[in-house]
Formats: structure tokens, sequence, C-alpha cells
């Protein structure tokens, strides 16, 4: 058994069994269970629990989380300035601009 700590909520199915959920914190699992590239991906970076809950790397790896929220937050913000340009510039029609020919036939 190994003790690994999750840093987001995520679901683990090893295709032999019932999906099992795995909440922010610290679990106890079978060694395969944490050796698993999947769980490896929802694990503190250098892919070690931290020794206690008062681990400086906590702190750390949330502040990290804040920071890539922050700068997501952004460039969404960014993305919406630049569609608008981009709809405005073409009439909003999302068509270059064009009008549809009404000789389709």
């Amino acid at each position: 058994m190994k003790t690994i700590y999750v840093l987001k909520t995520f679901i683990f199915n090893d295709g032999s069994g019932k999906p099992v959920t795995f909440d922010p914190g610290f679990h106890e699992v079978e060694d395969d269970v944490a050796e698993h590239w999947f769980v490896k991906a929802h694990l503190s970076p250098d892919g070690k629990a931290p020794a206690t809950q008062t681990d400086s790397r906590i702190t750390e790896l949330e502040g990290q989380l804040a920071e890539r929220d922050t700068k997501i937050t952004e460039l969404e913000g960014q993305l919406a300035t630049l569609a608008a340009q981009v709809a405005s510039l073409s009439g909003g029609d999302n068509n270059g601009g064009k009008s549809k020919s009404s000789d389709a036939k």
C-alpha cells in the first residue's frame, strides 16, 4: 500500500471493477493504483505525496493552481475580445461580410 496526495478530484477506472472517485487529499491505495499513469497525472508534480498535511508543498501547489486559473481567466478574456473584433470586422455574419447568393439552384 502507498499513500498518495490527490490535487484535484478524478474518477479512476482500471477496467477491472467499479470506478473509484478520488477527492483531493490523502488516500491509501494499492501499489499498482499509485503507479498508474492516470493516477499519477492527478498527484503532486514530483509524483510523491506530501509527508504530512502541513507540508509546504501543499501551499506551493495551491498557489500554482491559483496562478494557472488566473492565467486561464485572462486568456479567456483575450479570446472573447478577439472573437468580438473578428465578428465586427466580418459584419457579424461569419461569412466574411459576403451575402449569400439568392441565385442558388
